[in-house]
């Protein structure tokens, strides 16, 4: 699903594993109550996103654009974030383990 656009799409209380949505445009969908496993949103636009209780592990942010994203009591671990423009709505569960440099670099690691 590269390069999709589902903009304002209802997906609550879905699992998604291995599931490819880089360079998508998922402005104002309702993920909350959500699992992402090992997915890959590589530079996709998750501007008002809701992920709102959902779990995000092994999951692929990196250049992804997350404008008035909700995040309240999600959980991230093993993540990685780097290059996130981030501005996000609410406090996560959980962050551990997030990935902030270039996959070509070194790992550092930052979390709770």
């Amino acid at each position: 699903m590269s390069y999709s656009i589902l903009m304002e799409a209802k997906a609550v209380r879905t699992m998604f594993i291995q599931a490819t949505l880089d360079e998508s445009n998922l402005t104002g969908v309702d993920l909350s109550r959500t699992t992402l496993r090992h997915a890959n949103f590589y530079k996709a636009d998750l501007t008002q996103i809701n992920l709102n209780k959902s779990t995000l592990v092994k999951t692929t942010l990196d250049l992804a654009r997350m404008v008035d994203t909700k995040l309240d009591q999600a959980i991230l671990e093993d993540c990685s974030v780097y290059g996130v423009a981030a501005w996000y709505d609410g406090e996560p569960k959980r962050q551990k383990n997030l990935r902030i440099t270039s996959p070509y670099d070194h790992d550092v690691l930052a979390g709770d």
